[in-house]
């Protein structure tokens, strides 16, 4: 099924004398909902749609407009429980510039409500085994606001994570930002489906990242060459993170064909497929506090106050400085008892990446594999401290003249590896 769309793009003029140009593509995408899928969401998640508080102030004719300072749709997931962490965040947009009416929530999916129907229709079989409830719950959240995008007809429209920060002079770098991509859709770079606010992973614009993100790129797969396109907007190599960003009703509908169930981690899903044009503005508009969000599913000892816009600069340089350990820290999506690490702050200095200033611990909480709704949950740092101590252990009975035990443990150690990795392989490609 294809029907026909029109993107309507204006032209950004740094000079106010110039007159607004108008640019009109016709595209021909295809239709993401077949005979053989369902027209909607189950129940629950229209109800969630049917709840999204809307704004009477959005002008969505094109994705910015200097001359009446028009943006696209701003909407921010929160789940209901959560309602301090929409007030926080309601709050840094109203410091930014913001009206409240620009702002829009969107009741995300709470994972540890999903029914075993909902499950059943929006995720796969290995996914509802071996995935925390509430990374498929932000899975699903994210897939309502595509699906929202597409509903409405937005030309794009911004989402963002109930814990983020914003940059010091947000509203005037978006627009301005906004407008260079115009500029470079309307000069022949052609249409974008994503353009990233803010990012983890190996995202840093002249190929500057750390070992960890290098690290996580090879590991996980779907790289891309990173390319200069204007002085401000790139493609990354391989970005995570779903914090904030921009996507287009074109990009809306890939997504949700090409994320069509909730399998892994929805960034680490959406942002592997080459299929999809994905940019990023340089510099990083937004960033994610790392704090307790309620769109994950464990609470993580890298909980705490944000960073200040004024300790930007610290933060670089004492990463560990955004951490706060707190075993008593809340539950998010989930209803399980959750994971605090025991990796020590003092360590975050050696893989925390001052580009998207994501802390060591962050990424040592990070669940992979969760054996059963209420089963054992392996977090990266749990996975380094198996092999870890394989290979260690490996070590000292080679040294001890134990050849066979040595090459037993370490066998061992590469096994666990693999069978994770392609745990994972699984997740994201059996559909």
């Amino acid at each position: 099924y294809y029907q026909t769309t029109r993107l309507d793009l204006r032209m950004i003029s740094s000079s106010l004398s110039e007159l607004e140009e108008g640019l009109t593509t016709d595209v021909v995408a295809e239709n993401i909902i077949s005979d053989s899928e369902p027209a909607k969401y189950d129940e629950h998640l229209e109800n969630n749609r049917n709840e999204i508080v809307q704004s009477s102030s959005c002008n969505c004719s094109s994705i910015c407009s200097p001359l009446n300072l028009n943006l696209p749709p701003i909407f921010i997931l929160n789940l209901d429980r959560a309602k301090d962490r929409w007030q926080k965040t309601l709050a840094e947009f109203k410091a930014a510039g913001f009206s409240e009416s620009q702002i829009n929530r969107i009741p995300a999916v709470d994972g540890r409500k999903l029914s075993n129907a909902d499950l059943a229709a929006n995720s796969t079989r290995l996914a509802r085994f071996l995935q925390p409830r509430g990374v498929l719950g932000c899975y699903l959240s994210h897939r309502t606001f595509w699906q929202l995008t597409v509903d409405r007809g937005y030309p794009s429209a911004l989402i963002f994570e109930d814990d983020i920060q914003l940059v010091k002079g947000f509203l005037s770098k978006l627009t301005s930002s906004l407008g260079h991509l115009c500029e470079e859709m309307r000069c022949g770079g052609g249409p974008v489906d994503v353009a990233l606010l803010g990012a983890l992973g190996r995202v840093h614009p002249q190929g500057k990242d750390s070992l960890g993100a290098v690290f996580f790129a090879e590991y996980m797969g779907g790289s891309r060459p990173l390319k200069k396109l204007t002085h401000n907007i790139y493609q990354p190599v391989r970005a995570a993170g779903t914090h904030g960003y921009l996507v287009t009703r074109e990009g809306a509908q890939k997504l949700l064909r090409l994320c069509n169930k909730a399998v892994f981690h929805i960034d680490l899903d959406a942002w592997r497929h080459k299929s999809l044009k994905i940019v990023m503005f340089d510099p990083v508009l937004v960033y994610q506090t790392f704090d307790s969000t309620s769109l994950t599913d464990l609470p993580s000892s890298s909980t705490g106050t944000p960073p200040t816009n004024n300790h930007a600069v610290q933060a670089v340089k004492r990463p560990w400085s955004l951490l706060h350990y707190d075993s008593g820290s809340p539950l998010h999506c989930d209803g399980s008892d959750g994971v605090v690490s025991s990796f020590p702050r003092s360590l975050n200095w050696l893989t925390a990446d001052p580009h998207t200033l994501q802390p060591f611990q962050h990424v040592m909480d990070e669940p992979l594999i969760q054996l059963g709704p209420r089963g054992p949950i392996l977090t990266v740092g749990r996975h380094v401290k198996i092999v870890g101590a394989l290979v260690v252990l490996a070590s000292f009975l080679s040294a001890a003249g134990q050849k066979y035990l040595s090459r037993m443990l370490f066998g061992s150690a590469v096994s666990f590896v693999i069978s994770v990795r392609s745990i994972i392989w699984l997740l994201l490609n059996w559909k």
